[in-house]
């Protein structure tokens, strides 16, 4: 009986010891910041755009559309892209790294992805390239590499 109550309190004390460990390693982790700044912009009543500025890792921006943005068109969704590199510029990572830009159905996709890239190049004056493509995102890729302009 002794040997038993024995074996039962020594289960209890792993089980509480376990326990424990798991709590703190989940409190450690509590409270922690994201590693993202989100910020959106509404472009219409049925469009807005959301700019995800990480902190850290190799991302440096998610650009994403939500809504239906049926009427966004290419020049807009263009110009907003610029207009947030220049107002956030001082604020992105280290300035190499992955850019993932999100997109709803485009006529010419080659053509906007090069005026994107060439944004991007003007913009952070590095060497951008075309790292990934599906059907509604792409993803660059900013070296650290400056761009001459001879």
């Amino acid at each position: 009986m002794t040997n038993n109550r024995l074996r039962f309190i020594a289960y209890g004390i792993i089980i509480i010891l376990f326990s424990t460990i798991q709590c703190k390693k989940y409190n450690d982790d509590f409270g922690k910041s994201e590693n993202y700044i989100l910020t959106e912009n509404r472009i219409s009543n049925d469009c807005t755009l959301f700019q995800m500025r990480f902190s850290e890792g190799d991302y440096l921006l998610k650009y994403s559309l939500s809504g239906s943005c049926k009427s966004l068109k290419e020049e807009v969704y263009l110009r907003n892209y610029s207009n947030y590199l220049d107002l956030d510029y001082e604020h992105l990572k280290d300035k190499s790294g992955y850019i993932i830009l999100d997109h709803y159905e485009i006529a010419d996709i080659k053509a906007f992805q090069n005026q994107i890239i060439q944004i991007t190049e003007k913009r952070f004056g590095s060497s951008v390239s075309l790292f990934e493509n599906s059907k509604n995102s792409f993803t660059l890729k900013l070296s650290s590499s400056v761009i001459n302009d001879h």
